[in-house]
């Protein structure tokens, strides 16, 4: 006989294919968050590299612009030194003729000449000449000079963007990169979940499988037992049968063997399964 009532182990059954169907769509939603994440670190992986290549473009850029200001600034200090000797020189070139002029005027005026006036008129001329001359290469020069320092300092405003630009990426990229790594991390914990999720689906089916062993082992007893009932029922009917007849049998010996027979047949009938 079912040592349960079978409704209740139906009861069971749908309780536990309920279940089952609930894990599986639990492990759906696991599934489909696990790849919704490897999509977004693979998004990350990419902007990453392309971060990384603008890092790398802009520092090539930042090395051309420093190789560019120490060579203008070379030529720079070239350019000054060129300059300061051509001041010193000047000074020099001026000194020598204000001493010449002199020695000349002396000269001139020592001597008893018709022509001194036009002689020192001439020299005064050249000389002035050669003062215009020196005042607008000194006026060329502090125009270079100028234009040099203004590109100095364009190239040095161009470095502080440089330098700015790269400390912003550099920030980015390790934002993004600790992101990446709390993403890695969440994947991790999301697949250690799945992992017991799975192992917990597995345990459940194992318990739905055995208890179906156990369902349709109840049953075939079930059946069994119906059927043993069965032929139960037929044998009191022929007993009952016979015990009428036995009545109106006359011969007594022959009454005795069949309640014999009847009791040994009895006796297999209630015998234990």
């Amino acid at each position: 006989m079912l040592t349960e009532d079978p409704k209740l182990l139906a009861r069971k059954v749908l309780k536990f294919e309920e279940s089952t169907r609930k894990s599986g769509q639990y492990q759906k939603k696991l599934e489909d968050e696990i790849a919704s994440l490897k999509k977004q670190l693979k998004n990350k992986a990419e902007v990453e590299e392309l971060l990384r290549l603008e890092v790398m473009k802009i520092k090539k850029n930042y090395n051309s612009l420093e190789s560019s200001y120490n060579k203008l600034n070379n030529d720079y200090i070239t350019i000054i030194d060129t300059l300061r000797y051509k001041i010193s020189r000047k000074k020099e070139l001026s000194k020598s003729l204000r001493l010449l002029n002199c020695q000349l005027s002396e000269e001139i005026l020592s001597k008893s000449n018709p022509y001194k006036e036009n002689l020192q008129q001439t020299l005064t001329e050249q000389i002035n000449e050669l003062k215009k001359q020196l005042d607008e290469k000194d006026f060329r020069n502090e125009q270079i000079c100028k234009n040099l320092k203004l590109m100095k300092d364009e190239l040095n405003e161009q470095l502080k963007i440089a330098k700015a630009s790269e400390v912003n990426l550099r920030k980015s990229l390790e934002n993004l990169q600790k992101d990446f790594q709390e993403k890695e991390n969440t994947l991790k914990a999301y697949d250690e979940k799945f992992r017991l999720a799975e192992e917990s689906l597995q345990l459940f089916y194992m318990t739905v499988k055995y208890k179906e062993d156990e369902i349709n082992m109840e049953r075939l007893k079930t059946k069994e037992s119906e059927a043993r009932e069965n032929v139960l029922h037929d044998a009191v009917r022929n007993l009952q049968y016979e015990i009428k007849s036995l009545k109106h049998e006359k011969d007594e010996e022959a009454a005795r063997k069949r309640r014999d027979d009847m009791m040994s047949r009895c006796s297999v009938y209630t015998s234990p399964i």
